[in-house]
């Protein structure tokens, strides 16, 4: 199985095949590759009550703790419930409340390249640590060493790593996740545990930063404070509250991990870098890259 650029492994299998869907198996892990929009559409919009689920992620889910996350877990009541919070703050009117902060990032991108221009890749990687996580919770990402993008990066690599196809026995035969830790090749056990304290600190920490700044009266407009503000005096504020802190971590790790990949794409395709006698030429072109995709 290919461990990078995926895709093209599947695009090429599938050409020599003839067949624009095949099926691939994986210690036990049934994969289905639809390499068109015809058959992806048929399959998963068309027949979307028979086909569109998610795999049941030992590994991740059920010993990492992020059952919490909707993109992760399979279709339900939860997922159900956290979709529509979502859909409620992010259709195209309600989304249109976050363009002031987008303007603001773009704006903190162009000074820090024409301070630097050196550390391009640096400061687009910045500019999308702030844009989702200002959405998401109203913060102020730090220059450097930012400790809510730090956990991230801790909590994504994890995932990268538990999520991989054939990674971890437990994925084929789920009763070995009532192994104990000390058991011989319980290893991923361990390895359980340890990625769990990365998931739960990057669902946690800037939830809670974000409800001490709305405490305080200091906080930006964000997701999180938008939906908390509705739950005032709601029967099930606990329940609702805890929606809402599945609903933000999901947007800040699926958000600023995909925004990551389309970063690295984008500054591939920027062939040669200008010299410092053209840096406002560097800015825009890089700048125009980055607000039209």
């Amino acid at each position: 199985m290919p461990t990078s650029f995926e895709w093209e492994t599947y695009d090429k299998w599938c050409r020599e095949l003839g067949s624009d869907m095949i099926h691939l198996e994986v210690a036990g892990t049934s994969i289905v590759v639809m390499n068109s929009v015809e058959a992806a559409e048929d399959l998963l919009d068309k027949r979307s009550a028979v086909h569109s689920n998610r795999p049941r992620l030992v590994m991740v889910n059920e010993l990492m703790g992020w059952n919490y996350s909707f993109a992760l877990m399979e279709y339900g009541d939860e997922w159900r419930a956290q979709r529509r919070l979502f859909q409620q703050e992010f259709h195209p009117t309600a989304a249109e409340r976050f363009q002031p902060l987008e303007l603001q990032v773009a704006h903190n991108l162009v000074r820090r390249l024409l301070d630097d221009p050196e550390n391009f890749p640096t400061h687009i990687r910045h500019l999308a640590a702030s844009t989702i996580l200002g959405i998401a919770y109203g913060i102020e990402v730090l220059p450097e060493n930012d400790p809510h993008v730090a956990a991230a990066e801790r909590a994504l690599e994890s995932l990268g790593q538990g999520i991989a196809p054939g990674a971890f026995l437990v994925e084929s035969i789920p009763a070995l996740k009532y192994v104990p830790e000390w058991f011989p090749g319980a290893g991923f056990k361990r390895k359980a545990r340890e990625w769990a304290k990365f998931s739960t600190i990057m669902r946690e920490m800037p939830f809670e930063a974000a409800k001490t700044c709305i405490e305080n009266g200091t906080a930006h407009p964000s997701f999180t404070s938008y939906s908390l503000d509705k739950l005032n005096g709601a029967a099930d504020q606990a329940e609702q509250e805890r929606l809402v802190t599945a609903v933000a971590a999901t947007m800040y790790a699926g958000q600023l991990s995909l925004r990551q990949v389309d970063i690295d794409d984008k500054l591939n395709s920027v062939n040669a870098k200008p010299s410092k006698e053209e840096p406002i030429l560097y800015v825009s072109h890089s700048l125009y890259l980055f607000l039209h995709p």
